[in-house]
């Protein structure tokens, strides 16, 4: 019985340190990389933004005269490699990207499988950058040149043959809650093969991709109670390093019960 007792204690020990490293690695986003004494580089180098809650807005012309006819609210994730640096810039680019709304999908990013499901590129790759601004470095210009596909439509699978620029103005990487827009007015020919000029009457003709919040912390969930006694989402902002201390305290005692749980029944079964 002895024997068992131990068993059951070392198991409710590795299940409170389970759960401490868990809600530690959780709780990672919260810590975005920022300009510090040396600038954005070379503390913001090789990372990946895995970002699961984006939404985009299009604007379409499908005749032809660069008037917007119907507008998408497109959402979905995206992925952003943090590559290489040099001259205050950190090279970027979407890796993947897949955004659905109104019966259409918008996919860009070399290691997409549908637009690019072997080593033949067919969609090109897009590519970004992360320039510190010279006159205030706590600031820098992030921007994409953005390849993509939008399918299925009447005129077949669209593709730009040109990139659309889009950009914004951030503090940190990952951008959290930034919204990246094509600033100048925009007119850009889509064509039914990502290759071949083969032209159709539809244009792109507006452009913003919002990246939304950080993702959640883990698996507890994160409940306040507020002043009037009901139950109030814990919300923690995009710039906070603040850990979520109430789903902490929450795992916490949950495990702490567990552990006397176990520490219980083992002593019951000595006495016995």
């Amino acid at each position: 019985m002895r024997k068992l007792s131990m068993i059951l204690l070392t198991v409710g020990v590795i299940a409170l340190v389970v759960l401490i490293t868990s809600l530690t690695a959780n709780r990672a986003w919260a810590d975005p990389c920022g300009p510090d004494e040396e600038g954005w580089i070379p503390g913001c180098l090789g990372q990946v933004d895995d970002f699961r809650d984006t939404t985009a807005l299009i604007g379409i012309d499908q005749d032809g005269d660069c008037l917007e006819d119907f507008s998408l609210v497109l959402g979905g994730s995206a992925k952003v490699e943090r590559q290489s640096a040099s001259d205050h810039t950190i090279d970027t680019e979407i890796v993947s990207m897949e955004l659905a709304g109104g019966g259409l999908v918008l996919r860009a990013g070399k290691y997409d499988p549908v637009i690019n499901p072997d080593i033949n590129q067919n969609v090109s790759p897009t590519f970004g950058g992360i320039v510190e601004q010279a006159g205030n470095p706590a600031l820098a210009d992030s921007f994409f040149d953005v390849f993509f596909e939008i399918s299925p439509t009447p005129f077949g699978n669209l593709y730009n043959h040109d990139a659309v620029r889009v950009g914004a103005v951030i503090d940190r990487v990952p951008p959290w809650n930034t919204t990246y827009l094509h600033p100048t007015p925009l007119c850009l020919a889509l064509y039914s093969d990502p290759i071949e000029d083969w032209e159709t009457p539809v244009n792109l003709v507006q452009a913003r991709h919002s990246t939304g919040a950080p993702p959640p912390t883990g698996g507890i969930v994160e409940l306040l109670v507020d002043s009037s006694g009901s139950p109030a989402r814990a919300v923690q902002g995009s710039g906070s390093s603040a850990p979520p201390y109430a789903a902490i305290a929450g795992g916490l005692a949950a495990a702490a019960v567990a552990l006397a749980a176990t520490g219980w029944y083992a002593r019951r079964r000595l006495l016995s």
